[in-house]
């Protein structure tokens, strides 16, 4: 049925659970009421989803690690009539009978998956999605995956959003293959699950991609990746093209819409590949005018806060989140463009450039750097000159251990912005 690190869950015992669940009083009766999970062990996750759906009710997922005062106020503010916190034997009854969050998706109450927004670029919002809706990401996705599709997935992403849960698991086992999830936070542990796992499809953010790479041992072999969340730095990918077979692919999607399109073999770190087939996608077609990337299920359209455009394949390739883009003297600088120049430089681990705000000038490009030792913020500065326009390099360079992330690893410029306005950025000199 599916393995949780290294211990293999079977179809019979699955399906004991997915029973003892769905007789469970609260949710026998549960259809057309919200349910809240918050839970760390991914099989109660997957049984109490599967089990719900099956009732009829809608699901609102929540990270197993969210303390619980926080938890309980996401499950009220989305509707949540009850919740499951830590253990699935456990239903705590909530007061939350009508949703106070602002909600996206379709109207009425149709059973449903809910997730909060990452709120990476703004307050996190209710997003709503039909179980319907799910159903046929799943199918569609299965269908992009093409050779892919025959691998068993090693899910490293945590199976509390849409990468893991959907992509990773419900896809696998909608296609009769038993997943891998690795839930230990010893990424040696994760390595040797991968080696054990043959004709593997490793699923992970960047940073969890970076991490593997980083400690594998001389001659490792991945032999699929599939990266989702965030772009990588081109050196990131250049590094696990270097250790993989066949191919390092790449998603994207938003929490709105769920996937929106499979590059089965990246040709940049900006590669976001072909649209699913259930989504009519729309972008610009001129790589020097990107626009709004615009996804579409039946009539309603999704603006995803992206700039990207199609190139001549029918790929998508992301330029920037709108969000991000930095307007100096009315001259547009896209982060990512700044960010892939300062990776070349040699000892740079990981850069992050975002938008700062000077009394006079208004708008300028800072950047915040992790890096070997002997990189200062000097030489930066000089690498940028030689090869941007003068209003792409950087007027500050801050130097830090690490970049600063959310909850769920991604990398927020709207966080470090943040961080930075409370001085509670963590950086250091450089000059040593």
């Amino acid at each position: 049925m599916l393995t949780i690190n290294r211990e293999e869950v079977g179809l019979a015992v699955f399906s004991a659970r997915l029973r003892a669940m769905q007789d469970m009083e609260p949710i026998a009766r549960s259809g057309g009421s919200r349910i809240a999970l918050c839970l760390k062990d991914p099989i109660d996750v997957i049984a109490a989803i599967l089990a719900l759906r099956e009732r009829g009710a809608s699901v609102l997922l929540i990270h197993g690690d969210t303390p619980t005062d926080r938890a309980r106020q996401l499950a009220e503010e989305a509707g949540c009539s009850a919740m499951m916190l830590q253990s699935a034997e456990s239903l705590i009854p909530l007061h939350g009978q009508v949703a106070q969050a602002v909600e996206i998706g379709f109207k009425g109450d149709e059973p449903s998956l809910l997730q909060f927004s990452s709120g990476t670029t703004g307050n996190a919002k209710l997003i709503r999605r039909s179980w319907q809706e799910v159903e046929a990401e799943i199918d569609a996705y299965n269908a992009a995956l093409g050779e892919a599709a025959a691998c068993t997935p090693v899910v490293l992403a945590s199976v509390s959003h849409s990468f893991g849960l959907i992509c990773g698991v419900l896809a696998a086992l909608k296609r009769g293959i038993a997943p891998v999830v690795v839930t230990h936070s010893n990424p040696k542990l994760a390595l040797g699950i991968i080696r054990d796992t043959p004709n593997h499809l490793v699923y992970g953010v960047p940073l969890q991609h970076h991490v593997i790479a980083s400690l594998a041992p001389e001659g490792f072999r991945f032999h699929r990746l599939m990266s989702s969340g965030a772009p990588m730095p081109q050196s990131l990918l250049g590094k696990l093209e270097s250790m993989t077979d066949v191919a390092v692919m790449g998603q994207y999607g938003c929490s709105e819409v769920g996937c929106i399109s499979v590059a089965q073999k990246m040709s940049s770190h900006a590669d976001l590949g072909k649209p699913l087939g259930h989504l009519i996608v729309s972008a610009s077609n001129n790589a020097d005018v990107p626009t709004e990337i615009i996804a579409a299920s039946g009539t309603a359209g999704t603006a995803t806060g992206d700039l990207g455009y199609m190139d001549s394949s029918g790929s998508l390739i992301f330029v920037s989140r709108l969000d991000d883009v930095i307007n100096i003297g009315g001259q547009k600088v896209f982060p990512l463009e700044v960010e892939e120049w300062i990776g070349k430089l040699p000892g740079v681990k990981e850069t992050a450039v975002y938008r700062g705000i000077h009394p006079v000038m208004g708008e300028c490009v800072k950047a915040i750097v992790a890096v070997e030792e002997g990189v200062t913020p000097k030489l930066i500065r000089t690498w940028c000159q030689e090869g941007l326009p003068a209003y792409k390099v950087p007027s500050e360079i801050h130097m830090a251990y690490k970049l600063p992330r959310t909850a769920n690893g991604k990398l927020s410029r709207r966080l470090i912005q943040e961080l930075e306005e409370k001085e509670e950025l963590e950086t250091y000199d450089g000059t040593s």
